[in-house]
């Protein structure tokens, strides 16, 4: 779980770690905190704050930085033009270039160094749309969005930012898509199956995967459960498990074939959650088994994924478990292995408590 239940927050995932920033508490506070959640140990660190309490702040990741897009100061919805970059190894956030026109409850996703940020709200929703090169700390104005929207979806797939989703007073099932290559917007794709804004968007294996999300109006508003995956290649959508606890207001990011998702409401009255939940997309390489260390080239038996981005193995050494991740390439041999220490001594078996 969150060390603190958040709504309207950004997610991304950087180092395979989940960060998420920023958002609205269980208190009704716009916080500045942000968190790092390691799938490898199972366990949520508090890392440096924003330099000010954000909500709808959008989020990207791009030559291994965190940046931060404008968002609201208050709930009075209040947007800014401020951005900020976090390093990871320093964890500091530092002011970068503030974008043409503030605004929040935007979305952002980052093409070869370039962060791309649609839509959003001020005063309205909006069709704005910018580009920012992360190397030259410049912002570029580019053609709006078609379809003006805020609290929408945006993820990269195949070179192309996808916007999905969002509210323009009513939830939106529109799908559109920029391509740097000829600085245009694409308009004719199929429809996201239910309508939907607070959508959690991510990509992964080459498609969009669009989760959960606020669909109907007032009285008939509903919470999303379904997840919905759509295939550049087939020009369509496809159905993917059900969320366990349907949320939104959200965010979802990609590490290995995993998509995790945290925070965000499970009520139609905003109760920002802990919540933090992982859909596996894809099959997953089956895990290893070691008789002692893991070294490359090694061909190791199977044994129970336990947890973790990598895969997760427990092996058993001098009647010790240990436990380690590792990946493995096409032919099932280990390329990269770590044991991470000790668990217990044991003489049957292995097993991890808890994961």
């Amino acid at each position: 779980m969150l060390l603190r239940a958040r709504v309207h927050h950004g997610v991304v995932s950087l180092r395979s770690r989940i960060y998420v920033v920023g958002g609205v508490d269980s208190m009704g506070n716009v916080i500045d905190t942000t968190e790092t959640y390691d799938p490898l140990i199972n366990a949520w660190f508090t890392t440096e704050a924003l330099p000010v309490p954000l909500h709808g702040v959008a989020t990207a990741v791009s030559a291994d930085r965190i940046y931060a897009i404008g968002g609201f100061r208050t709930l009075d919805l209040d947007p800014v033009d401020t951005v900020s970059r976090y390093h990871p190894t320093l964890n500091t956030w530092t002011p970068v270039a503030e974008m043409p026109s503030a605004r929040g409850a935007a979305a952002a996703a980052a093409i070869n160094g370039r962060i791309y940020v649609a839509g959003g709200w001020r005063d309205r929703a909006l069709s704005d749309f910018a580009m920012y090169e992360t190397q030259l700390d410049r912002w570029t104005v580019l053609p709006p969005m078609p379809t003006a929207r805020e609290r929408l979806g945006a993820a990269v797939v195949n070179g192309s930012f996808y916007a999905v989703g969002g509210f323009d007073g009513a939830p939106l099932d529109v799908l559109e898509a920029y391509d740097p290559q000829t600085n245009s917007w694409r308009t004719d794709f199929p429809p996201l199956p239910i309508p939907r804004g607070s959508v959690a968007t991510t990509s992964l294996r080459g498609r969009l995967v669009a989760i959960g999300g606020l669909g109907g109006q007032s009285s008939t508003a509903f919470i999303v459960a379904q997840v919905d995956a759509f295939d550049p290649s087939m020009d369509a959508w496809d159905a993917l498990p059900d969320m366990l606890t349907p949320r939104y207001a959200s965010g979802a990011a990609p590490i290995g074939d995993r998509v995790f998702v945290p925070g965000g409401s499970a009520m139609l009255s905003p109760a920002p959650t802990t919540t933090h939940e992982a859909l596996l997309v894809g099959e997953v390489p089956r895990p290893i088994l070691c008789t002692g260390d893991c070294n490359a080239n090694d061909r190791v038996s199977e044994d129970e994924i336990l947890s973790g981005v990598r895969l997760v193995f427990t092996a058993r050494s001098s009647s010790q478990c240990v436990l380690g991740a590792f990946d493995v390439d096409d032919d099932g041999r280990v390329v990269a292995a770590e044991i991470v220490g000790a668990l217990r001594n044991a003489i049957d078996g292995c097993s991890v408590p808890g994961l």
